[in-house]
């Protein structure tokens, strides 16, 4: 379907798009909150001679969780 042929939203479909996206956004930052803290953890069961695999793993999925909020929260 090309995008050119679909109607325009009505204001009420683009409030509940709105919405829909500010709850996906909100989940998405409680997430990130959940991640930093076990990443905290994590760091605290680690010396700086060894890091474990988990925390690079935990810092890669918080970089990519919060450039999707930064997205979405742009409206791109």
């Amino acid at each position: 379907m090309n995008p050119d042929d679909q109607s325009p939203l009505t204001p009420k479909q683009q409030r509940e798009i709105m919405k829909s996206n500010f709850e996906k956004m909100k989940r998405d930052a409680n997430e990130l909150a959940g991640l930093a803290k076990s990443l905290q953890q994590d760091l605290n069961k680690s010396n700086q001679n060894v890091l474990s695999l988990k925390v690079l793993d935990r810092a890669e999925k918080i970089e990519k969780l919060a450039r999707k909020i930064k997205t979405e929260a742009k409206g791109d």
